[in-house]
């Protein structure tokens, strides 16, 4: 199966499961658009709070996620060995795209895979389709903020671990 087939798949899926799905695919989608400041509040796993302003002064990593997928455990656990690399000097998040009653199955999934950044369940603007997010229809998808919070890349797909240095690099 290849990598356009895997997205489609992935996020019909995703529709499915949050009920939203029609009868076909949706075509793949593009990341989200560049140069624009992102606005967001997602509520973590451990019941805070996670907010744009919060993570506003460091280099902020996103990382759009489900438990259901073999490339999102991957790219999560990747993301906690570049959180680690680089701490303090950037931030980590993952935001999974699960609808709220998956809190329990999030909270496992992020104890299976041993993650200590934060992990946020996506909001229902952003389960929705609508929002800064709206672009993000393939798990996993990464996005890259600079300090000010301004998008300053977004990748659909698996980065490896020299790709990932580089792309945040962009950003610091």
């Amino acid at each position: 199966m290849n990598r356009d087939a895997l997205r489609c798949g992935a996020a019909w899926l995703a529709a499915v499961v949050l009920g939203c799905a029609g009868g076909e695919p949706p075509a793949p989608a593009t990341a989200p658009e560049t140069g624009e400041v992102a606005e967001y509040s997602f509520g973590t796993i451990d019941g805070k709070l996670v907010t744009a302003e919060f993570l506003r002064g460091r280099v902020t990593v996103l990382l759009f996620i489900t438990t259901f997928d073999l490339a999102s455990q991957a790219q999560a656990k990747r993301l906690e060995d570049l959180s680690r690399q680089h701490n303090p000097r950037i931030n980590a998040l993952a935001v999974a795209l699960e609808p709220p009653q998956n809190v329990e199955l999030v909270r496992t999934f992020a104890q299976t895979v041993e993650i200590h950044y934060p992990v946020a369940m996506a909001d229902s603007i952003t389960l929705g389709g609508t929002g800064p997010w709206s672009a993000v229809r393939a798990v996993p998808t990464w996005v890259l903020l600079d300090k000010k919070g301004v998008i300053v890349s977004a990748f659909e797909g698996s980065m490896n671990p020299t790709e990932l240095e580089t792309w945040v690099g962009r950003a610091e």
